[in-house]
């Protein structure tokens, strides 16, 4: 054969093992018992929506017992507080009471020492002066401003406040070396 020649050939191929592949997988499926898939989807969804059920269900208890912690933390708080200013109020009414019974032991004494001027009642604590119904201890000790208030507090006192002129006649009459001076405006003054 010359190289001008040219074969040409027909195949062809039957399909039948194909078919037969078909057919069989066909058989397959009908010898097998019938399972459907909706089944198992269903059976998914279920068990998927029984999970976030009680995902949910346990978020919500979660969350319940934050917000009555929170709500207890936040009463606690609360009660804190109002016994702070219950304690406050208490103070208070302590030395209310105090200066109150100081006054009027002061009276009482004062009285007594009138009527009967040997009587040996002093209205003052030791050490303290007696002066315009009212009694002052000068002090001798060199302290901060906020230990002088402190000294004062602890004795039922406070610092001396001059507001009237024999008050200040009394003190100028002491010959007191070093005080502390504070100054606050009158109140019918504007700044």
């Amino acid at each position: 054969m010359s190289e001008e020649e040219i074969i040409y050939a027909d195949l062809n191929f039957q399909n039948s093992g194909k078919t037969e592949k078909i057919q069989e997988l066909d058989q397959v499926k009908t010898k097998a018992p019938p399972v459907s898939s909706h089944v198992w989807v269903r059976a998914a969804l279920g068990l998927t929506l029984l999970f976030l059920l009680l995902f949910f269900v346990g978020l919500g208890i979660l969350g319940g017992l934050i917000y009555k912690k929170q709500n207890v933390q936040e009463e606690r708080q609360t009660k804190v507080f109002l016994q702070q200013v219950d304690n406050v109020n208490c103070s208070e009414k302590i030395q209310n009471v105090s200066m109150a019974l100081q006054t009027l032991a002061t009276r009482l004494c004062l009285e007594l020492q009138e009527k009967e001027p040997g009587h040996k009642c002093k209205p003052c604590p030791q050490d303290w002066k007696w002066h315009a119904n009212r009694c002052y201890l000068l002090h001798h000790n060199y302290t901060t401003w906020q230990k002088s208030e402190q000294f004062c507090a602890d004795r039922n006192a406070s610092l001396l406040k001059i507001n009237n002129k024999d008050a200040l006649e009394f003190v100028k009459s002491r010959q007191l070396y070093s005080y502390w001076l504070g100054a606050s405006p009158r109140q019918d003054s504007k700044y």
